[in-house]
């Protein structure tokens, strides 16, 4: 597959985590541990969704199906998975004692104890974080409930989704670890049409973050209220995060302005 192929079997297959282009952009070249390698100038799935078990990779309606596929089998055996295990543990309770997590116990006490902190410190501000970070999830549980629906087929606007560049919750980069950002680490044989893609991906990222200075939206990175009362944290990871985008961007101009001089 092409890169803008990539693009539609992304947002055609996982349309409930990239219901959009720059979701699908967002997950190529930022996010460490992306289920993707650098290969041959091209970023290239080492999962196994797209190739077949020989390791010819497939065509992106062949592999689109497979994951289909393979979601289907995969949700199948959980449900009758689960179903076993509820029979098991009501005929033989004995068999399940309650578990207890000294080490999670005290990191959830230590969380409440920033929450309750943070609250005596600014009472109406806490108070609105908290509302505001419900109002979120609140509708993020309603935009996952209405993309289940495309959970075995292709969303019928996948021509618009693919175009779709309307997204700011950029994964945190740092430029202490460039090696570990593709939008930063792509290497000098480079396809042109994936360093297209590294600037595009570069140049919504500064977009998105000189509207965050303007505080028309959120940090890109929002940590819970009671691990970040003050924001302080999730302002400067959107700020690293833009600093990279920032290095990625010059350093692929660079190199496209030095492909095109050649011609």
């Amino acid at each position: 597959m092409n890169f803008e192929q990539h693009i539609r079997y992304s947002c055609s297959a996982y349309s409930m985590i990239h219901p959009n282009r720059a979701a699908v952009l967002n997950h190529l070249f930022c996010v460490n541990g992306n289920g993707y390698e650098w290969e041959n100038g091209a970023l290239v799935e080492v999962c196994g969704d797209t190739h077949y078990k020989n390791g010819k990779p497939m065509s992106m309606n062949a592999a689109i199906k497979n994951v289909f596929r393979k979601r289907r089998e995969r949700n199948a055996a959980t449900r009758a998975h689960e179903r076993k295990l509820k029979r098991d543990m009501k005929l033989h309770p004995e068999k399940y004692p309650s578990m207890r997590d000294d080490k999670l116990d005290k990191l959830i006490e230590q969380a409440m104890e920033a929450a309750r902190k943070a609250k005596e410190a600014d009472p109406v501000g806490y108070a609105e974080k908290v509302k505001k970070q419900v109002e979120e999830f609140k509708a993020s549980t309603e935009r996952w409930k209405a993309e289940q629906k495309w959970e075995y087929s292709i969303p019928t606007d996948i021509d618009k989704r693919v175009k779709d560049t309307e997204f700011h919750h950029w994964y945190p980069m740092h430029m202490d670890g460039l090696e570990y950002a593709p939008l930063a680490s792509f290497p000098d044989d480079i396809q042109d049409e994936w360093l297209d893609g590294i600037i595009e991906t570069a140049v919504l990222i500064c977009n998105s973050y000189e509207r965050f200075e303007r505080g028309e939206i959120e940090p890109f990175t929002k940590y819970p209220v009671h691990n970040d009362p003050d924001g302080k944290f999730s302002k400067q990871a959107t700020r690293n995060t833009y600093a990279v985008a920032n290095y990625a961007l010059h350093r692929a101009n660079e190199m496209k302005l030095a492909r095109q001089n050649k011609k």
